[in-house]
């Protein structure tokens, strides 16, 4: 499977995990959207990482989000509906492993990404 990422004004992407954090997550996490281009058992942890470690880079001035305008839209080639993210964060990696954020919201990415990660943290520590 394959995890496309289309923005109006940035180049597609195509990624191997992706995360959407719509605005609305920073009430409440439920809204916190996860897809994967291969679905193992470790996939929980493949979120966790790639949220912990986009916020370290950001964090540390490793990492930017591109600003764009308009809805961000994610298909995955395994004939789902296309999800479309109208204000929040996309966390992507690609296959290269380089991070990638799409942003179409004024909330900080920070914040964004702080809610990613608690949520991934939560998912993992209830199957334990």
């Amino acid at each position: 499977m394959e995890i496309r990422v289309d923005a109006p004004g940035a180049a597609a992407l195509v990624c191997t995990l992706a995360i959407l954090v719509p605005e609305t997550a920073l009430a409440g996490e439920g809204q916190i959207k996860g897809l994967a281009a291969v679905h193992t058992s470790q996939r929980k942890h493949d979120f966790h990482a790639l949220a912990q470690t986009a916020l370290m880079q950001i964090e540390d001035g490793e990492l930017a989000s591109v600003k764009v305008e308009g809805n961000i839209r994610v298909s995955a080639t395994d004939g789902e509906e296309p999800l479309e993210l109208d204000k929040g964060l996309l966390i992507g990696r690609l296959a290269s492993g380089e991070i990638v954020l799409l942003s179409n919201t004024d909330e900080p990415s920070r914040k964004l990404l702080s809610a990613a990660l608690r949520f991934f943290t939560r998912w993992i520590r209830l199957d334990l």
